[in-house]
This record gives structure tokens, C-alpha cells and sequence, in this order.
């Protein structure tokens, strides 16, 4: 039996009807890509991963067409996401404003690529 929860990064309604996901405000601005965490717990112990769940009008990244919610974050400029905290993820995803930053996405299908995003 798994249980799911979901923290998205985004402004949005709690989505809590069946006690199995909940959604908290959590800000991302820095590239302009509101990511999410949903944390899967079943008898082996628990798997967080962060997926796009937004990204702001006008922001660095919404010219990038290959970015699309629902993928998931792989690596922030080659450093593996993955047993890393939010706070973390989120403290490599800012950098000094005119640089960039690598992000390895996998897409809905299970394919990897990278997106190069100013901040």
C-alpha cells in the first residue's frame, strides 16, 4: 500500500479530499519553475522525488519549450537530486543573476535530457 504526498511550489488549492495529498506554498523563483516533491511510502520506506508543477509567466524558463510539468528533476547542474533535501535542491537551483543552470529532466515517457535556464 502506498501513501502519497505531494508539496507543490506553486499557489494552488489543497487537493486533500482523500487524506493522501496535500499540497503547501513553497517559492521557486529564482529560474521561474515551481517544482513539487511527491513522496511515495510502502514497506521498503520512502522515495521523494521533485516534478514541474509550474512555470511563471514571464519568468527565465518559459521561452524553454521543452519544459513541461509533470517531468522530473534528475540533476541541478550535474548533481544528482535524488535523497537531497527540498532546501537544498531549491539552494542549487539560484545562482548570481546572468548565469545559468543545467537541469537533467526525465519526461513523462522515462527519457532524459537537459535544459540550460538563465537565472
Amino acid at each position: 500500500h502506498r501513501v502519497l504526498k505531494m508539496d507543490a511550489a506553486i499557489a494552488s488549492p489543497d487537493n486533500s479530499r482523500s487524506g493522501r495529498m496535500k499540497q503547501t506554498l513553497a517559492p521557486a523563483a529564482s529560474i521561474g519553475v515551481a517544482f513539487g516533491s511527491m513522496k511515495e511510502s510502502d514497506a521498503t520506506g520512502d522515495d521523494e522525488r521533485l516534478f514541474v508543477v509550474g512555470i511563471r509567466a514571464g519568468g527565465p524558463a518559459e521561452g524553454i519549450t521543452d519544459l513541461k510539468p509533470g517531468q522530473e528533476l534528475v540533476a541541478v547542474d550535474d548533481w544528482r537530486v535524488e535523497g537531497q533535501s527540498v532546501e537544498e535542491v531549491r539552494r542549487r537551483l539560484r545562482g548570481p543573476e546572468g548565469t545559468s543552470v543545467a537541469l537533467s529532466l526525465r519526461n513523462t515517457s522515462g527519457d532524459d535530457f537537459v535544459v540550460n535556464i538563465p537565472r
